[in-house]
């Protein structure tokens, strides 16, 4: 249960052999190679541009992935759930799925319907518009042109404010040659068709532009209600067209599943090229680098023998432990490996340090439950979770996540237990007790509706023991790097000075004896007058040391909010089991029958779904923060970098090896 131990490689081979040697490293998929750059050492050496053929399949992913958006909706919900591989496939037959699949065709034939469809909508959205403008002029019977035919008269369209209509009408009436004539609506204006004879138009013109006459022209040619019942004809048998089109389009959502493979083959074809800019070459030679797990060397020069023969150079080595570039792989058990997400999450280890995934492991479960503390929803994520890892086929990353929250869930049954609670109903109280009106009364180990104090003391004492054993791995790992004097100045006094305060605490309540609150109260000061006299040892000068130390000293406000902190565990624990109880009186005030089962039960049922998602989302968060914030900072630092082997691409298919 740790960091995987890694080998550095050196591997000198001829370059002929480069071609078939990516392939088979490749399918072992083991090696994270390391991003070479020429030296003084190797100035007979440079890198090879490899643009052209990145971009000749970049443009084909493009072209798949383009064909695969326009008909991911249309096909069939077959794989993939969960991240579940569409395919399965054997090696063989994944290495030779391109040669037999004519995607270029496929792209194109999609592409086509895609650029019909695209181009038919385009023109029945312009006719829509279209009508939508001549509706307005739907009662002008004749056309613009014969209107401006007319020899001894002008036509004038325009629109009036309805509001202003009627004093328009009457101050236009002292012009008994003209005529106006109404055409409808725009909006908050009236169409206006003003006739009046050539001799006084302009007259007219400047008389109705003062009274507040708009002036329009006519957007078209010929009738509106000839132009609309043509464009509707149009639209028809532009509608016929888009559902043919659509017809054809779905037809081609069978390739579906055939361009997912199409997709992860031409990714390994990519990633074969892109990882050719991490080498270094010469005319007759490739020189490569990078790391793969000690376990993994023997199969490693296996392979490169396999291809080269005695052509080839390979040297390995052990990584030192100080290495800051070695790629990090964490290597736990069945219940660990399934947190491993929350530390890649926050920062891998260095290769210096040690994997924290199994330390912090039980902590955060006994967190979470404790945030969510109900026995019901820890069944349900159990259940569920349980039933995925064991019907679902999933991949690595999706069977983890699942994992995750099925150990949780377990957890939760666990503490949910000590609530004696199940959906906010009270199922299991253990402890007998007598209540204010003293009548005996059985209750929960942890009582969450009269116990807050009680839960309030058990909350900050978890929260001590894990600040105090984050305090102590710190120790553990100065007293590993032999730095002993370290390990009593940074983690003993810090140690020793909380517990005593802690004790001083507890002392003046009376909890504990008066000896003990005495020996709490010499170890608090014995501790300070130690950290005070120790934490500014590094520093240079008198005043840096004195300055430094009293800082230090002043971080022990520090620890307290470190605390006050861990007080979320009863404030979700609490919130949660309280909204829990309202939404289950809720159910319960309706009358009962019919009514009850159907709406209290909508009640429950929609409350407790809402509550345990709401539950599950803060306990998640604030889980993490404590790792993070509280605990991590005690001793890790991370800043890993991430082993990424070279390999195929497999996000839609799993290659049987």
């Amino acid at each position: 249960m740790a960091i995987v131990k890694m080998k550095s490689f050196l591997a000198i081979v001829p370059k002929q052999h480069q071609e078939r040697l990516l392939p088979l490293l490749q399918s072992y998929g083991g090696v994270h190679f390391k991003q070479l750059s020429p030296d003084e050492d190797k100035l007979y050496l440079s890198k090879e541009a490899h643009s052209d053929r990145l971009n000749f399949y970049e443009n084909e992913l493009a072209k798949v992935r383009y064909a695969i958006s326009k008909i991911e909706s249309l096909a069939p919900k077959k794989g993939g759930l969960l991240g579940a591989p569409i395919k399965k496939m054997s090696g063989s037959e994944y290495d030779s799925f391109l040669s037999g699949y004519d995607y270029e065709s496929v792209y194109a034939k999609i592409k086509g319907i895609d650029d019909s469809l695209v181009a038919i909508k385009a023109e029945r959205l312009k006719l829509i518009l279209e009508n939508d403008t001549l509706k307005q002029w739907i009662q002008l019977d004749v056309s613009q042109e014969e209107l401006g035919s007319l020899k001894s008269v002008s036509c004038n369209f325009g629109t009036v404010s309805k509001v202003a209509l009627a004093e328009f009408l009457e101050d236009m009436s002292e012009y008994e040659t003209v005529y106006i004539e109404s055409l409808g609506y725009v909006k908050d204006d009236e169409m206006l068709l003003v006739i009046s004879p050539k001799d006084i138009n302009d007259e007219v013109q400047d008389y109705m532009k003062q009274l507040g006459f708009s002036k329009l022209g006519v957007p078209h040619s010929g009738i509106s209600k000839e132009r609309i019942a043509e464009n509707l004809k149009t639209l028809n048998s532009l509608n016929a067209r888009l559902l043919t089109k659509e017809d054809e389009i779905k037809q081609t959502a069978a390739e579906f599943e055939s361009l997912k493979i199409c997709e992860d083959c031409l990714v390994t074809l990519y990633g074969r090229e892109k990882v050719c800019e991490n080498f270094l070459n010469s005319a007759a030679i490739t020189w490569l680098e990078g790391y793969v797990p000690v376990e993994d060397s023997a199969k490693l020069k296996s392979i490169i023998s396999s291809v080269c023969g005695e052509e080839c150079y390979i040297e390995e080595e052990d990584v030192p432990k100080d290495s800051e570039d070695v790629p990090i792989k964490l290597k736990n058990n069945k219940i660990v490996s399934a947190f491993e997400s929350v530390t890649e999450m926050y920062s891998l280890p260095k290769y210096s340090e040690f994997d924290p995934t199994p330390i912090f492991t039980p902590f955060y479960m006994l967190f979470f439950a404790f945030m969510i503390g109900d026995m019901g929803y820890g069944l349900l994520m159990a259940a569920a979770t349980a039933f995925a890892l064991k019907f679902m086929h999933l991949r690595k990353g999706s069977r983890r996540f699942m994992s995750f929250f099925f150990w949780l869930g377990v957890a939760t049954i666990v503490v949910g237990l000590l609530f004696g609670s199940m959906f906010g109903f009270t199922v299991f109280a253990p402890i007998s007790s007598v209540n204010e009106f003293g009548e005996a009364v059985k209750t929960p180990v942890l009582d969450s509706s009269n116990g807050i104090e009680q839960m309030l003391i058990v909350s900050l004492a978890i929260g001590f023991f894990q600040v105090v054993f984050g305090l102590c791995v710190r120790g553990a790992l100065l007293i590993r790097d032999k730095k002993y004097w370290s390990a009593v100045f940074d983690a003993l006094f810090w140690i020793t000075a909380l517990s005593g305060a802690i004790g001083m605490i507890i002392g003046a309540v009376g909890i504990l004896p008066p000896i003990w609150g005495e020996i709490s109260k010499w170890s608090f000061w014995l501790s300070i007058a130690g950290l005070l006299l120790t934490q500014g040892r590094s520093a240079k000068t008198i005043g840096g040391k004195i300055g430094t130390a009293i800082y230090a000293v002043y971080g022990i406000t520090g620890f307290a909010g470190d605390l006050v902190s861990y007080t979320r565990l009863v404030a979700l624990s609490l919130s949660g089991a309280y909204i829990a109880y309202s939404f289950n009186l809720m159910s319960g005030m309706i009358p009962a029958g019919i009514p009850r089962f159907i709406i209290g039960g909508a009640i429950f049922l929609v409350g407790q779904a809402l509550n345990f998602g709401l539950a599950a989302l803060g306990a998640y968060v604030h889980t993490c923060r404590l790792q993070y914030v509280e605990f991590f900072s005690k001793f890790y630092s991370g800043g890993g970098v991430k082993y990424q082997p070279f390999n195929k691409g497999n996000k839609y298919v799993e290659i049987e090896k």
